[in-house]
């Protein structure tokens, strides 16, 4: 337990560093930025609509986020 503990106490000092949240604030964006344009290129044809791979990952994650109540986010 106190191994634990000690690395919980380590985990939020490491994640108060201005650094850290610097490279967060830019880094994070960049990966979900990067990971959509991915998607998008990637389509499907369904009854003369071409959707893409970024549409569904979309639906599929507002309906998860309406499904659980959080009607705000999703």
């Amino acid at each position: 337990m106190r191994n634990t503990q000690a690395l919980l106490t380590q985990y939020a000092h490491y994640h108060r560093d201005p650094r850290n949240i610097a490279t967060h604030f830019v880094g994070v964006p960049m990966i979900v930025l990067a990971v959509g344009v991915l998607l998008a290129r990637a389509s499907i044809d369904l009854a003369g609509w071409s959707i893409s791979a970024a549409w569904l990952v979309w639906a599929a994650s507002t309906v998860w986020y309406l499904s659980r109540g959080h009607l705000g986010t999703g």
